[in-house]
Formats: C-alpha cells, structure tokens, sequence
C-alpha cells in the first residue's frame, strides 16, 4: 500500500532568540551548534544528489530561483495595469494558455516540484533507494478506444485504461548514448515486500529515438493490484547511459511469472554503474473488474484477495470460550 514519508526537520534557535547571549548554557549551545551544522550538512547533501547522479546544473541555484521571483512579480504588475486583460477577466472571456503555463513550469520550478512530489510520495526511498534531481519530463499517453489518458505526476488511472502499453515521448536533451526505460510497481510484490513487480523494461535506446527502437527486455504488463490491497504507484524511471547494457538484463527463465518479474531497482542500478538516472513520473491505481481477467488469462494465477481479519474483543473471545467448553461438557455427559 502506497506510503507518504513526512520529515520533520527541526530548524535552530534564530540568532536573536533568548537562548543566545549570557544566558545560553554550554549544553544548549552545544545542541545548538549541532543543530546548525546538520542543517548545513542536508542542505549540501540534497545540492550535490545532482552531481553525484547527473550533471552540474540539475538544480536552480539561488540566482536563477530570485531571476525567476522578479519576473514573476514584474508580470503581475503588467497584469494589474492592463485594463482590457481587466475587462475581460470580469466579463469571463479571458483565456489562459495552459500550454505556455505548463511549458514556463517545467522551464522553472518543475523540476523542484517534481523532487518534492517524489520525496513526499516516497518515490526515492521505495524504488531508487537515493535523491537526484530530475532533468526532464517525460510524456505518457494511454490511449483507449473512447479517451486518451495521460500521466500526471501521481494521478488516478483505472487499470482498464492502461491494459495496453502507453505511448511515451522521452524528453529532449538526454546525455549519453542511450537510455533505459522503466515501469515498476514499489507496492505490488505479492511475497516479497522489499521487491518491486517489473512491468516494462526498454533498454539501450538510442539517443533522440523513440523508445520503439530500444530493446525490449520485459514485455509490457498491465496494472495488477490485488483487491484490498488499496492504491499501487506505478513508476516510470528513464535512465541515461554511454555503453550498451551487459546481457545480465535479460529476463530470467523462470516458469513462475512472479520469479520472472521480481525486480529491484537500487540492485539494478549497482549492477550497472553506467546508468545514470534522468527523469521519472508515475501513477496510481487500484483493483477493478478487469485485474481478474489479467490474472485468468494472462497469467493463469489464482487471483490473490487481501481481507482485513476481523479480531475479536477480550468479551467476545470469553463468551466464544464459555460456548466452547458447554458444548464439550454436554457432549461427554
């Protein structure tokens, strides 16, 4: 079952606080100063995760973030000054270009919102195991044969929407030769909760070329989560790499279909130090009509059903044990 991680960073006194000055004992200074000084150390840890899984540059240094924070406010008094943008805001005919919207936002703050959504919904710590800051935005398009359904940074998707492999546009500006396509489900492991369940691998793509082009190394598989399992994130990861993959990715020969797609990201990525991870994005979904005929058909699985076990109270279990030890009686008299 999907879980979110909330860090609680405690922040240090402010420089003006009480604690400060003539009456701040050597202990408190002391936490104090160790409060400073793990500040510093997280702040430089999450600066350098860029470097260390990518390139310089992965993040908004300071400068670019307040450029960004002057023309924000230096539009918003250009709005407040155009009387016809006015005029047509309160007669409800203003239209907003959410394309432009959405392509100055992953020219911003995307990518700082992007990490954000992946800490929170622990994304790193379930499936890359490490923090890096993405470089791009992947599009992913599920289409249907009544609607088209896209990907969009942790939305609901019915599993019958994606019983058939979505049609992704990897982004612009990948390093390296080639890249690496991934789908993996953190929660959908039936036996092993600290495995994945792979679904889709695409390796060695060429630079600038459709995933198409790439190897397939595991076929594509829908969405399977058990009822009463609740929600399943579902996570497409890209990775950049110079070199072809060795042939230990290939698929195992296993009869049993949960041997064959049992799968660990963070042992992948030790096992291929070329990779070098670029962007991801995921969904969420849960049980439906449809996860029964994929578990029938495609897999020919008995589908797997998780209840929750009703407990009885200390009253209950007393009167289920009186109950038990009449009949006993009754029954050797």
């Amino acid at each position: 079952m999907p879980r979110a991680v909330f860090v609680k960073i405690r922040a240090p006194p402010p420089p003006n606080s009480l604690l400060e000055g003539p009456l701040m004992s050597s202990r408190a200074a002391l936490v104090h100063r160790r409060g400073l000084l793990q500040c510093r150390q997280l702040v430089r840890a999450v600066s350098t995760a860029g470097s260390v899984c990518g390139s310089e540059g992965d993040y908004i240094p300071r400068a670019k973030a307040r450029e960004w924070r002057l023309h924000k406010n230096d539009q918003l008094r250009k709005n407040r000054r155009d009387p016809e943008l006015e005029r047509r805001a309160r007669n409800k005919q203003l239209e907003v270009p959410l394309d432009l919207v959405q392509s100055e936002w992953k020219e911003g703050t995307g990518r700082h919102h992007l990490r954000n959504i992946g800490l929170h919904c622990a994304i790193y710590q379930d499936v890359f195991g490490s923090v890096f800051h993405p470089r791009g935005f992947m599009d992913i398009q599920y289409s249907t044969s009544e609607d088209t359904h896209s990907v969009e940074q942790g939305n609901l998707l019915p599993v019958s929407c994606a019983r058939v492999e979505p049609v992704v546009t990897l982004p612009e500006g990948l390093e390296g030769n080639y890249s690496t396509l991934l789908l993996t489900d953190p929660d959908g492991h039936l036996t092993n909760g600290t495995m994945e369940l792979l679904h889709w691998m695409i390796a060695d793509i060429p630079c600038g070329r459709p995933p198409a082009e790439g190897r397939l190394v595991t076929p594509y598989l829908q969405p399977i989560p058990p009822a009463g399992s609740g929600f399943h994130r579902y996570v497409f990861s890209l990775y950049t790499h110079d070199h072809p993959l060795s042939e230990t990715t290939q698929p195992a020969e296993e009869d049993d279909w949960l041997k064959k797609r049992t799968f660990s990201t963070i042992d992948f990525l030790r096992a291929q130090p070329d990779l070098r991870p670029f962007a991801f994005s995921y969904f969420q979904s849960q049980w439906d009509s449809s996860v029964r005929e994929a578990y029938s058909k495609l897999l020919a699985h008995p589908e797997p059903v998780y209840q929750i076990l009703r407990t009885l109270t200390p009253r209950q279990a007393r009167q289920v044990e009186i109950k038990c030890q009449r009949g006993a009686k009754y029954s050797v008299m």
